[in-house]
C-alpha cells in the first residue's frame, strides 16, 4: 500500500474514532462537524474528503453489523434447518445490538433514517442481512419446510420489516425488553413461515 493511501486511511480512522467518541459523550445532535475536526486534529477538507456528513459516520458504525451477519452465516453448523438458522440469527442479532452497537447508537441511526432527506440504509434490500434471510427462506421452500405460496423475496421483506419494527420499539421505549420481545415475535413469524 502506498504511503498516501495509508495516510488517508489513518486520517479517516482518526475522524471516525473522534466522532464516535464525541457522539457517545454528548449525543449525536450536540456534535458539530467542527467539533469532530478539532478532536481528530484534522481539517474540514479532510472530513469532507472521507465523509459527506456526520450521519455517514454513524452509518459506517452501523455497517459493522453486516460484517456480523456475514460472519455469523459462515460460522453456523450446516445441520441447522432453515427455520432454526433464522431463529438463531435473530437471537444473535439481539445480542449484537444490545452488547456491541448499543441502544444509543442504534437509536441515533433510527432517528436519522426517519428524516425524509436520508436514504435508509437500514431497510436497503441490497444489504447482506436481507440476502441471508432471503437465502434461508428459499432453502426452506426448496426442502419443503417453508411455505411457497409467496416468493422468498416477499417473505424476507415481511420478516425483516417486522424485526425492524421491533428494534424501533426498543429504541423508543426504555422499558422494552428486546430479547423477550424478539423471541415472542420470532415465535409468530417462524410459525407463519412454516409450510402447512
Amino acid at each position: 500500500m502506498q504511503y498516501r493511501q495509508q495516510k488517508a486511511m489513518l486520517t479517516r480512522k482518526k475522524i471516525l474514532d473522534a466522532a464516535l467518541e464525541l457522539f457517545t459523550e454528548r449525543g449525536f445532535d450536540e456534535v458539530k462537524v467542527s467539533d469532530i475536526v478539532k478532536k481528530s486534529a484534522t481539517s474540514k477538507g479532510a472530513f469532507y474528503t472521507h465523509f459527506s456528513s456526520k450521519y455517514e459516520i454513524f452509518l459506517e458504525k452501523f455497517k459493522e453489523i453486516d460484517d456480523f451477519y456475514i460472519a455469523y452465516e459462515q460460522e453456523q453448523i450446516t445441520q441447522l434447518t432453515p427455520l432454526e438458522f433464522l431463529s438463531n440469527l435473530h437471537k444473535a442479532q439481539v445480542h449484537y445490538l444490545e452488547n456491541e452497537l448499543g441502544k444509543d447508537t442504534v437509536r441515533t441511526i433510527y432517528m436519522n433514517v426517519l428524516r425524509s432527506d436520508q436514504n435508509s440504509f437500514v431497510s436497503d434490500r441490497k444489504r447482506p442481512y436481507f440476502h441471508i434471510v432471503k437465502k434461508f427462506i428459499k432453502k426452506g421452500q426448496e426442502d419443503g419446510s417453508i411455505r411457497d405460496d409467496m416468493t422468498c423475496e416477499v417473505l424476507a421483506a415481511q420478516m425483516t420489516k417486522a424485526v425492524r419494527g421491533n428494534i424501533y420499539d426498543w429504541c423508543s421505549n426504555e422499558k422494552f425488553d428486546l430479547e423477550k420481545e424478539q423471541n415472542y415475535l420470532l415465535s409468530i413469524l417462524l410459525e407463519g413461515l412454516k409450510k402447512t
